[in-house]
């Protein structure tokens, strides 16, 4: 479709996040403002994940990984993946020496594990908006861009924030 009004680019990546607001006319294309936090990313998630996971070993096994020991072990981007479509995932997690243990982690724990990061973005989408000088009325689409915004709670937030459904584009 033709892209006509204020746009906010959402772009939650692996390493760092960025938004933006352009204003968009024809081929016309403007940036009002740019924020963004360049130590923030799906790592963080992955670290946050991966302490989970060094938690509910010891509770079971009372034995301490280290993040090594995950790294050697488990694909953690994929588990954080699993939770972005299901409510709960089980791992089943052996390391030679350290022993095994089954146990299950919910999105709510995952939630509550990166929930400040995410809280971190909503504080550069208003000082985004600040500097455009707009506010989240003035705004035409969202427009979600990174691998970390396909997480269930990033688009919530968005979409409370914004006070509009955020759409998924693949590259801007």
């Amino acid at each position: 479709k033709r892209l006509n009004g204020n746009y906010v680019v959402y772009d939650l990546g692996g390493g760092t996040f960025d938004v933006s607001v352009a204003k968009i006319k024809g081929k016309k294309i403007e940036i009002l403002g740019k924020e963004g936090l360049g130590e923030l990313g799906g790592r963080d998630f992955d670290h946050a994940l991966t302490e989970i996971i060094i938690k509910k070993f010891k509770e079971e096994t009372g034995k301490k990984l280290s993040v090594e020991d995950i790294d050697y072990s488990l694909d953690v981007e994929e588990l954080k993946k699993s939770l972005s479509k299901r409510n709960e995932i089980a791992v089943n997690l052996s390391i030679r020496g350290k022993g095994a243990a089954d146990f299950s982690i919910t999105e709510k724990e995952f939630i509550e594990a990166i929930s400040s990061k995410i809280q971190q973005t909503k504080t550069q989408c208003q000082l985004v908006l600040e500097d455009a000088t707009l506010t989240i009325d003035d705004i035409e689409e969202v427009l979600l861009v990174g691998g970390s915004t396909r997480i269930p709670y990033v688009k919530k937030i968005v979409k409370k924030f914004f006070k509009q459904e955020p759409k998924y584009v693949g590259n801007p």
